[in-house]
């Protein structure tokens, strides 16, 4: 886990706006040094990460969304050996989802919606 206070990009991949905008008003109350950059829409999403990789400190991927969701997403960046840390943020409460997201190499929490400073507290400790 990242833990370097100079170097935060958080990406936030979610087609729900009012979620979106929770969770930059309270990563900004959380630190306000944190810089993110937000997807309504995940395959653009997908081109930004590919091409900052190494710049991102966190991705935060909702699992319901169009065109591309979240076990897609995973499976490209996956193939394409992209290593940022990827958090599932997701209203789901479905055990299947619970035990995919543990056996994903890349993804090192499952939170569920809404977001919370605790999260990201013991994310960033």
């Amino acid at each position: 886990m990242q833990t370097d206070k100079s170097s935060r990009l958080i990406v936030l991949v979610d087609d729900d706006e009012i979620n979106m905008f929770i969770c930059k008003k309270l990563l900004k109350i959380f630190d306000p040094d944190i810089e993110t950059m937000e997807f309504l829409d995940s395959t653009t999403a997908l081109e930004f990460v590919k091409s900052n990789n190494n710049k991102i400190s966190l991705l935060l991927l909702d699992l319901n969304m169009p065109k591309l969701n979240g076990w897609q997403f995973l499976d490209k960046i996956t193939m394409e050996d992209i290593g940022s840390d990827v958090v599932i943020l997701s209203s789901s409460i479905d055990p299947n989802d619970f035990q995919k997201a543990k056996k994903e190499g890349k993804v090192k929490d499952y939170w569920s919606k809404p977001l919370t400073i605790d999260m990201l507290t013991k994310y960033f400790a």
